[in-house]
């Protein structure tokens, strides 16, 4: 009986301390920003207005899952909001009428992107700086 408590106090402690060394590595983070979105559009038609850039927000939970000293991966999940919008002006004559047309449209769509990134961490205590890669997948919602 002694031997069966002794062994399940040496499993609980190797689990404990496994576990305590896993969560060391493992840090969420919350990131938030301010999206300036524009759309290229070549070639413009007659008439047409150039796209203008509008604001939207972004949102990001990043997970590092840290790999030795200088190493970790980084999966995210980051909500955007991008748009465009545009304004357009026509004219034209008409049985001697003159008619202008002003037109103005805006449009966003909101995307969840999921990058997986391998993070490289560089630097001394006081100054760090970090590279980053890795593949990306966005959806639009």
């Amino acid at each position: 009986m002694a031997k069966q408590v002794f062994n399940a106090f040496i499993f609980c402690f190797f689990l404990g301390a496994g576990h305590g060394m896993l969560f060391s590595q493992i840090s969420i983070g919350v990131r938030g920003g301010l999206l300036i979105n524009n759309l290229a559009i070549d070639p413009l038609q007659n008439g047409e207005g150039t796209p203008e850039a509008v604001t939207g927000f972004q949102f990001a939970v990043p997970i590092e899952i840290g790999i030795g000293e200088i190493f970790a991966v980084q999966p995210e999940i980051m909500f955007g909001s991008h748009g465009v919008k545009r304004q357009a002006n026509d004219s034209g004559t008409l049985l001697g009428v003159t008619t202008t047309v002003n037109v103005s449209s805006k449009g966003f769509v909101n995307a969840l992107e999921v990058p997986v990134l391998g993070k490289a961490k560089f630097g001394t205590e006081t100054f760090r700086f970090f590279v980053l890669a890795g593949p990306s997948m966005g959806f639009g919602i």
